[in-house]
């Protein structure tokens, strides 16, 4: 579901939600151990921090865990 969500916040150029969104999934995959979500969800990760500019530290993922 998360993973959706993605192509819906790029289309509509809300990149920062999208990223959150990504680090959200990632904190659910973890605690659900769903290794192979985690995996996906780090790889568009990487993708769209270099696509947009973004890197981690631009965000306090902190809150959102």
């Amino acid at each position: 579901m998360y993973l959706h969500l993605t192509g819906i916040y790029e289309d509509e150029g809300k990149i920062p939600e999208l990223l959150i969104t990504l680090k959200k999934a990632e904190t659910l995959y973890l605690k659900d151990n769903d290794l192979v979500h985690v995996a996906k969800v780090r790889k568009n990760l990487r993708i769209f921090y270099k696509k947009y500019g973004y890197k981690p530290e631009d965000f306090d993922f902190s809150k959102n865990e």
